[in-house]
């Protein structure tokens, strides 16, 4: 099956258009001259209002003192991202106060198993940069989430090479606060297959779900609506 550049264009494209809709910076270089107040201001909003809720109105933590700024600037945050840009098609981050993540696009149709086995072992050890960065609580700094989705247009390619691939995409260091979580996209099926977790992660992962947080940041439902606005 002969894939077109066309239909990788529209397709990242499409996707531009689904990270901007969702709050995600595009590319290496934050567009935000305020990144730093803003993402404070609106955290320690945040941090008021839920521990006004737990106490019933008595804040009982200074959210001025117990989260801080990295200090991080637009030339660290973008000389942290700019490694990535070489292997993946497209950047899409935040940076917050819970973890860092990146959400990459992989046009994975003409990588051999080898070929992603080893950007996999590269956009793993690119995430040291990024946790410092953003904002800590109490002197702890987030996590650094890199979650890259490899978009396969070639269904026999996809048939082939996932299988092989999936065991291997999770990646988890504790100490270093680094995650790597792929997802395989089937475009002429329409479908997303995340990589579970392991080990204590896997039920960090099911304890957030069972209290309604939402793990995956792109789903089936999101893919089907970058999909349809290609058409």
């Amino acid at each position: 099956m002969k894939i077109s550049s066309g239909m990788h264009r529209r397709f990242c494209d499409a996707m531009t258009l689904w990270l901007q809709q969702n709050k995600y910076q595009i590319g290496c270089v934050p567009s935000d001259v305020n990144l730093t107040t803003n993402k404070v201001a609106k955290a320690i909003k945040l941090g008021f209002k839920l521990v006004r809720t737990l106490t019933n109105g008595t804040p009982s933590l200074d959210w001025n003192e117990a989260l801080t700024w990295s200090g991080a600037s637009v030339e660290e945050i973008t000389n942290a991202l700019k490694p990535f840009t070489s292997i993946s098609d497209l950047i899409g981050y935040h940076l917050g106060w819970n973890d860092n993540s990146l959400l990459l696009v992989l046009l994975a149709d003409e990588l051999s198993q080898g070929e992603t086995s080893q950007r996999f072992d590269e956009l793993f050890e690119l995430a040291k940069p990024l946790q410092p960065l953003g904002l800590h609580v109490r002197g702890q700094a987030p996590e650094a989430i890199v979650q890259p989705l490899l978009v396969y247009f070639d269904k026999a390619k996809y048939v082939e090479k996932v299988p092989m691939l999936f065991p291997a995409g999770w990646k988890y260091s504790y100490w270093r606060r680094t995650i790597l979580r792929p997802a395989y996209i089937n475009v002429t099926e329409r479908t997303i297959l995340w990589t579970d977790p392991r080990g204590f992660a896997k039920a960090g992962y099911t304890l957030m779900e069972m209290f309604g947080a939402k793990m995956d940041p792109f789903s089936t439902q999101d893919l089907h609506s970058v999909l349809d606005s290609m058409a």
